[in-house]
C-alpha cells in the first residue's frame, strides 16, 4: 500500500515511510497525536486477521483533526497465495484512498512489487531487509546470509541480489571486509539484479551507490541515481543516499531539501535524522548538525554511529568533555567498529592525548590483522595529531585502495587545516573531483 500510494502522485501526495508508520503499530495514541507527530492530514489504518483458510482485512482512512472516517471497508480472500492476496488488495486499498483525496486514479496500473514466488525465499529477503537495516556488524552478516539463502532458493529473485549487494557495500564500508572484495562482489550482484529487472529502482540505487563509494564513475553514480528516484521519487533510502552523495561531493545546496525529504517522509526513523545531520555537519553547519544527532539518539539511544558523529560536533562546537564521553559511548556500542575507531583517535588527538591517539591506530592494526588498518581512518586520526606528512602518506594509501571515503576529502570539515596544502588538490584530482 505504501508503495502505490507513495508513487501515485508525488508531488501533491506525502506518504510517510514504513519505518516510521511501523512504530505506531502497537500504540494506545489518538489519531490527532499521532498525525502531529508524523506531520501528516490523514491516517490510514489497516488490521489483518487470519479465520480458517481465509483472511480478513479491514482498512479505514481516517481525517486525523476531527477523527472522522472518509472511509471504511473489510476484504476477506482466501489465505492460499499470500503474496496474491497482498497485491490484490493493497490495490484496492489504494485505489479507495487516492480516489477519496481527489487524486486522480485513471488507468492506473497498481502493478505487484516484484518479489519471488518462492514463500521461503521471500522470508529471507525480508529478514535480510530487517538485519540489514539494523546496521550493525552482526546484522549485516546475518543479512548477507540471508539474502543469499533467497537466491540460493530462487535465482530470478533480482531484490535479493540488490539487498545483497547494499550488504557488500556497507560491509566494505565499515571496514568488516575488505573494499576491494565487498565493492566488486557488490557491484555483480547490483548488475545482476538489473539484468533480472532494468525497471528495479533499489537496483539502480545499489549500483549508484558501490559505483560512488568504489570506482568513482560519477557520470555512472548520476545516472543511476536519477533512474532510482525517477522510478520511486518516495523511496527513502535513495534519497537519504543521494543527499549524502550530493554534501560530499561539494553541493550541500542540493543535498539539504534531499535529505529534509528523507526526513520528513520518515520522520520517527533515527538513521534518516542522522543523514540530515550528516549533511548538515559536511554543509558546515554544526549547531544544527549536533540537533539533529542529538534527536536522533532520542530515537535510538544505542546507534552507535550518530553517538561517533556527535562527539565530533561537539568537537567542533569546542564542547571537548562531551566529545570524549559521546565517542567513547560509541566505541562501547559498536564493539569497537574499526570507523567509529578512527573517530575515537581523532577526538582524542584534537583535545590533547596525543599517546591515546597513537595507541588507536596500533588498536586498528591488532582490529584488521592481517590486513592493513583502514588507510582512511588512520589518516584521520594522522589529521588529528598535526602529523601532516603521516596524514598524506595514508591518504595516498586510502586513494590507491579506493578507500569508500577517499570523495569526502573535496567537503570533510576534518581536512579544512590541509586544504592549503599543495599536495592536496591532486588528491582530489585523482578521484576524480575539482578542487
Amino acid at each position: 500500500m505504501i508503495a502505490h500510494l507513495g508513487g501515485a502522485d508525488p508531488s501533491r501526495l506525502g506518504v510517510i515511510a514504513r519505518t516510521s508508520a511501523m512504530h505506531y503499530r502497537d500504540t494506545t495514541k489518538r489519531a490527532d497525536e499521532i498525525a502531529r507527530e508524523l506531520g501528516v492530514t490523514y491516517l490510514l489504518e489497516t488490521s489483518l486477521r487470519r479465520i480458517g483458510s481465509r483472511v480478513r482485512v479491514t482498512a479505514q482512512l481516517i481525517e486525523a483533526q476531527t477523527q472522522g472516517h472518509v472511509w471504511a471497508e473489510q476484504y476477506e480472500r482466501e489465505a492460499l497465495d499470500p503474496l496474491a492476496l497482498q497485491q490484490e488488495v493493497a490495490a484496492a486499498v489504494a485505489r479507495r484512498t487516492l480516489s477519496s483525496l481527489g487524486v486522480s486514479v485513471g488507468n492506473r496500473d497498481f502493478k505487484a512489487e516484484r518479489h519471488s514466488n518462492n514463500s521461503t525465499a521471500y522470508e529471507h529477503y525480508l529478514r535480510g531487509r530487517y538485519y540489514w537495516a539494523k546496521d550493525t556488524i552482526d546484522g549485516l552478516e546475518k543479512a548477507r546470509d540471508n539474502f543469499q539463502r533467497a537466491i540460493g532458493l530462487d535465482p530470478s529473485y533480482a531484490r535479493a541480489y540488490s539487498g545483497l549487494a547494499e550488504t557488500y557495500a556497507l560491509l566494505g564500508s565499515y571496514g568488516i571486509m575488505p573494499i576491494g572484495e565487498s565493492h566488486p562482489l557488490g557491484r555483480e550482484a547490483a548488475l545482476k539484479a538489473l539484468q533480472l529487472d532494468e525497471s528495479l529502482a533499489e537496483a539502480h540505487r545499489s549500483l549508484a551507490t558501490i559505483v560512488a563509494d568504489y570506482y568513482w564513475d560519477w557520470k555512472e553514480v548520476e545516472r543511476h541515481y536519477a533512474r532510482a528516484i525517477a522510478l520511486d521519487p518516495t523511496d527513502v533510502t535513495t534519497l537519504r543516499f543521494y543527499s549524502y552523495y550530493l554534501a560530499y561531493t561539494g553541493r550541500p545546496a542540493e543535498a539539504l531539501p534531499v535529505a529534509e525529504q528523507a526526513r520528513r517522509l520518515d520522520p520517527v526513523s533515527p538513521i534518516a535524522r542522522m543523514n540530515l545531520g550528516v549533511v548538515l555537519r559536511l554543509s558546515r553547519r554544526n549547531d544544527e548538525s549536533a540537533r539533529q544527532f542529538e534527536e536522533t539518539l532520542e530515537l535510538d539511544a544505542n546507534f552507535s554511529l550518530a553517538q561517533a558523529l556527535l562527539g565530533m560536533a561537539y568537537l567542533s562546537n569546542g564542547m571537548l568533555d562531551r566529545a570524549i564521553a559521546a565517542v567513547q559511548k560509541a566505541r562501547d556500542l559498536s564493539g569497537a567498529r574499526p570507523d567509529i575507531v578512527g573517530f575515537h583517535g581523532y577526538i582524542l588527538a584534537r583535545t590533547g592525548h596525543r599517546d591515546e591517539a597513537l595507541k588507536t591506530i596500533e588498536e586498528l592494526r591488532r582490529l584488521t590483522h592481517p590486513r592493513e588498518p583502514p588507510p582512511f581512518t588512520v589518516a584521520l586520526v594522522y589529521v588529528g595529531l598535526d602529523d601532516t606528512n603521516r596524514a598524506f602518506e595514508w591518504l595516498e594509501k586510502a586513494i590507491e585502495a579506493r578507500s569508500w571515503e577517499s570523495p569526502m576529502l573535496k567537503a570533510n570539515p576534518i581536512f579544512d587545516n590541509i586544504r592549503s596544502d599543495p599536495r592536496f588538490p591532486p588528491l582530489l584530482n585523482r578521484i576524480g573531483l575539482p578542487d
